[in-house]
């Protein structure tokens, strides 16, 4: 396979999972995205043809690895004294799940470095322009008339915001100063002019990953900028409609935001589950069976209707009504597993700037496999539809890229693993350039 068709397909599996889904869901008029999903996880796992056996001696993943094993077992269990179609449906999703990301895994583990991060680095700018043709353009061709709101080809902002973070905090490991830039800024100004709140929270994510790649001189200069722009523009500003962003987060009970109480919901459901059945979980696909609680009644009472009962608003609630002191232990471990991706990036940056690397040392897929597993966050606290969406298969991609790719070291404080990995200077294919 020559090199323009290998990153083609990279494209076009990144594309089978983040672009494709919500394009469904809307123009067929889906019950919800995961359909899509795990369409385009089996074409690739078809595609791919091949499987492999975790083999880890990390501790915290062999940990994670059993809590996946129970938390199948407990799946099984729902699914065999219910015996309905959706369970089993569900369950066979979960197997689905795990095993396209781990085709996907095998096939990104093949790719060269260079048309890794080129593909990379070409898709995050596939989903800038989407970003941008939905502020200048209102899509209304067939379905997307019902989503006035969209981002073509995503039904609505939130649903754009949590499908491009993984990619877009990608390219800001990948992408020069300059671009880096622009990524911000564009994700800022669509967070601003959509409205979208998880969009402009992303671009504080940004932002940050901005200021520490960069010089502190940089950084200082970029925020006395902001500071001497702010006054110099106040009266626009303060006439600028903040209530959109501060309602969202206002999580008083006397809020009547829907969104605030949707996500409290979340959180009050949660609680509920673990109470009434004594930390074992409702069971799979069963968060619809949890009482209503304080909030739901208000909901209910402002528009008729139950809302957002059977996805939680944020699948940490979710994984845990349903599967109850398992998914606490998938939370508390995802928690951990995070927090080691963020160091493993940051000395990633640090060791670049020495060009203390090994000489086939493949950052592109580094960068990938640390960043899906931190903006995962996003789904699993802030907003997430449920179980099957293209961050929950790219976080396992990156599990198992991390567990099974023995080309993606351990990076310690200097640069060198105690057992494995002997590093030296090498500056061939590190620069940062793009």
């Amino acid at each position: 396979m020559n090199n323009s068709l290998k990153k083609l397909t990279v494209i076009f599996y990144l594309s089978l999972l983040t672009l494709v889904p919500p394009f469904l869901y809307v123009s067929l008029a889906l019950s919800s995205m995961s359909w899509g999903i795990l369409f385009g996880g089996v074409l690739i796992t078809l595609m791919v043809r091949k499987l492999r056996i975790i083999s880890t001696a990390k501790r915290v993943s062999k940990l994670l690895i059993i809590v996946l094993t129970l938390m199948l077992f407990h799946a099984l269990i729902s699914t065999l004294s219910s015996l309905s179609l959706k369970t089993l449906l569900s369950f066979v999703g979960l197997i689905l799940l795990y095993v396209s990301a781990n085709s996907l895994s095998i096939y990104l583990q093949r790719v060269p470095a260079f048309l890794l991060k080129n593909s990379l680095i070409m898709f995050s700018g596939f989903i800038c322009v989407f970003l941008i043709l939905s502020l200048f353009f209102d899509i209304t061709i067939e379905n997307y008339k019902s989503w006035p709101a969209n981002v073509f080809p995503f039904s609505e902002p939130s649903h754009y915001a949590i499908s491009s973070i993984p990619f877009l905090f990608i390219s800001m490991w990948l992408l020069s100063t300059r671009l880096q830039i622009i990524v911000v800024c564009l994700c800022g100004l669509g967070g601003v002019l959509l409205p979208s709140l998880l969009l402009l929270i992303s671009s504080l994510l940004l932002f940050f990953v901005l200021l520490f790649r960069n010089s502190s001189r940089f950084s200082l200069g970029l925020l006395v900028m902001i500071f001497l722009i702010v006054p110099y523009n106040w009266n626009a500003i303060s006439n600028f409609n903040i209530s959109y962003f501060t309602e969202r987060i206002d999580f008083y009970e006397g809020s009547n935001n829907l969104s605030a109480l949707v996500y409290m919901q979340g959180w009050e459901r949660l609680i509920l589950a673990l109470k009434t059945t004594y930390g074992m979980g409702v069971g799979l696909q069963n968060l619809s069976t949890v009482e209503l609680g304080y909030f739901g009644t208000i909901l209910v009472e402002i528009i008729g209707v139950e809302k957002n009962v059977n996805d939680g608003s944020f699948i940490a609630a979710k994984l845990i009504a349903e599967f109850g002191i398992i998914g606490v232990f998938f939370v508390i471990i995802y928690l951990k597993l995070a927090y080691d991706s963020s160091i493993q990036l940051i000395r990633y940056e640090r060791l670049r700037r020495k060009h203390i690397f090994l000489c086939d040392f493949n950052a592109p897929l580094f960068i990938f496999s640390h960043s899906v597993i931190v903006t995962y966050f996003f789904e699993l606290f802030i907003r997430g539809p449920g179980y099957y969406t293209t961050g929950t298969l790219l976080f396992f991609t990156g599990f198992f890229l991390i567990n099974m790719n023995k080309t993606i070291p351990i990076l310690s404080r200097s640069g060198l693993h105690p057992v494995k990995y002997i590093f030296k200077k090498c500056t061939n294919g590190m620069s940062n350039t793009t």
